[in-house]
Order: C-alpha cells, then sequence, then structure tokens
C-alpha cells in the first residue's frame, strides 16, 4: 500500500471541492421567479413608437390592442407562438404564455414581449399559354 502525502491529500480535497462548484448548477440553491410571478408586461410592437404599452395583472391596463395598418397581415411574437389581427386585443393571460422569467425592477417584476410585424404577400398575375404543335397555332390563354 501506497503512503500519501499531506499534498497530495490536500489536492484530491482541493479538486473534489471545485469539482462540486462547478458542476452543482447555482440556480437550485436561488429562488427564482416563474411567468406567474409577473406583474407587468412591457409590449412592443416593432416600427410602431407610440404602440409601446404596459400591460399590468389586475391594473387599469389589463389588455393591448395591435395596431396596424393596410400592408400588416398580423404580429408575431419574435422567437413565440403567439400572432394576432391589426386592432385585435391581446390580454395579460395570453402575453404571460409568451415571456421568459420576469426581471425584478423596484415593486413589480416586469416581462417583456416583443412583436414583429409580418406583412401582407404581393399578389401577382400570370398567364400561361396552351400551343398546340401540331397545328402551329395556340389554343388558349388563361389568366391566374
Amino acid at each position: 500500500m501506497q503512503k500519501t502525502t499531506f499534498k497530495t491529500r490536500l489536492l484530491a480535497l482541493l479538486t473534489a471541492v471545485f469539482m462540486v462548484i462547478m458542476c452543482v448548477p447555482f440556480a437550485a440553491f436561488a429562488e427564482g421567479l416563474s411567468k406567474a410571478d409577473a406583474t407587468k408586461i412591457h409590449v412592443a410592437f416593432q416600427g410602431y413608437p407610440t404602440a409601446d404599452n404596459d400591460v399590468y395583472n389586475g391594473g387599469t391596463v389589463t389588455e393591448i390592442t395591435a395596431p396596424g395598418d393596410d400592408s400588416i397581415d398580423y404580429w408575431q411574437v419574435d422567437g413565440g407562438k403567439l400572432t394576432v389581427k391589426p386592432g385585435q386585443a391581446v390580454s395579460f393571460e395570453q402575453l404571460l404564455t409568451e415571456i421568459g422569467t420576469p426581471l425584478e425592477e423596484g415593486t413589480e417584476k416586469v416581462g417583456y414581449v416583443s412583436f414583429k410585424a409580418v406583412e401582407k404577400a404581393e399578389v401577382k398575375s400570370a398567364k400561361v399559354n396552351y400551343y398546340d404543335e401540331s397545328a402551329n397555332k395556340q389554343i388558349a390563354e388563361i389568366e391566374m
């Protein structure tokens, strides 16, 4: 049996402590916020700076109306699944599903949701010609 020195045992102990510190996530020890903890959600509609609003849980503004014009087909949350038409109301509960962990700012827990505009597709027409090669003439022309 090989005898270990004090330095070898100390090095093994320090290595074990280092492994525990690096391998155990610190988040397991912290009290985190959940989505349900949010009391305010800041909503931004990209390209509409005057349409940035705050929606409050139980506050005076509990829903927001999506702005828009004729060029916008619908709004979609960046990285999310929520889509709304221009003029459609969006509730605090709908927005709550789209936020990550809210940030704690003062006495409120604030979440952020950003919408981007999806513009209407441009519609163009095309004509399809049917040509009879044996008769060497055009049979029909259909507009699509």
